[in-house]
């Protein structure tokens, strides 16, 4: 009894003396006020589970995105690993980007479960689906520590392996051609600068630098004079740099997705409270004034109108 009455105060009811007494209030129980309440209320209903579901639509929408977003972000990092696995020295750098690889692999896959706790409208269902999301969350902040503490170690080593590399160049092994693409692709020569090879036994037996030094369009032959023709930059530099960019924006967005996962789970949590609530509203709404019986409200509202047009009679 007194969780009617709490649940017919919020909601604009007055329960009097008899438990079926149900009315609005601050308005008579003419049979013309009434039904007007119920057809309102029953708007109100739909358009509370409309949101309710729209808003739920989106957040799987959202998510998807998300998914997407983070599996573009972890194979481009990773295979700016992959492709300059020659130079680099600590793996340890690649685990927060499996570690979201792998979150958004399970993502994608309980969206199904999401949808289903959407047209169910099931407390099970939407709680199972909380949970999942907590999960989610816990592992975005496991990549992200991991990220941050391993940060310092893809530049550490980065310098001597690659040393060890461009000095073993010949033009011909697997480490020429992984100098070969480095230089291309980054544009650089050198490890710190062009004059580097100066130290490299290819500039020993050749007197020039590799090809892939030399400027894009432009009549090279490998010369350090003139330097116009070369790419003088670094290498290291700019392998640590794409590196760390690429890790940067991996962690950035790792934090704004956790953030995210917390507002999901107080809208999931909020979204089985409010459908518990409408469920009970529409119990509320198809419980008979006068006998107590379900009779549907708006024929009970309806019966009076024409009894008292009528007369009475």
């Amino acid at each position: 009894m007194a969780r009617w009455s709490s649940f017919a105060f919020r909601h604009g009811f007055d329960l009097g003396s008899n438990f079926h007494d149900l009315r609005p209030l601050g308005t008579s129980a003419s049979g013309l006020v009434l039904s007007a309440v119920d057809r309102r209320s029953g708007q109100r209903v739909a358009v509370k589970k409309l949101a309710l579901r729209a808003a739920m639509s989106i957040k799987h929408a959202l998510r998807e995105v998300s998914g997407v977003v983070l599996t573009t972000v972890s194979s481009v990092f990773i295979t700016s690993y992959k492709i300059f696995d020659d130079f680099r020295v600590d793996d340890y750098g690649l685990v927060p980007a499996f570690i979201i690889l792998a979150v958004t692999g399970f993502m994608f896959s309980i969206s199904i479960i999401g949808c289903c706790a959407i047209l169910k409208q099931s407390k099970i269902d939407l709680g199972f689906f909380l949970l999942i999301i907590l999960l989610i969350f816990a592992a975005e902040v496991t990549a992200l520590v991991f990220g941050y503490v391993y940060k310092p170690s893809i530049s550490e080593g980065l310098y001597d392996s690659a040393y060890d590399i461009f000095y073993m160049y010949d033009g011909y092994n697997s480490q020429s051609k992984a100098v070969d693409y480095l230089q291309t692709q980054l544009q650089c020569c050198g490890l710190n600068d062009y004059t580097d090879w100066k130290n490299f036994r290819w500039y020993y037996d050749h007197k020039t630098v590799p090809k892939s030094c030399c400027r894009a369009n432009e009549p090279c032959s490998g010369t350090l004079e003139p330097p116009c023709m070369l790419n003088t930059g670094g290498c290291v530099n700019k392998l640590q740099k794409l590196l760390q960019d690429v890790l940067n924006f991996a962690l950035v967005f790792i934090l704004v997705t956790a953030i995210i996962k917390v507002q999901l789970c107080k809208f999931t949590a909020g979204s089985s409270s409010q459908y518990r609530r409408l469920r009970l509203l529409r119990l509320v709404r198809y419980w008979s004034l006068d006998s107590g019986t379900r009779e549907p409200l708006l024929v009970s509202c309806r019966r009076e109108q024409v009894s008292s047009s009528t007369g009475g009679t």
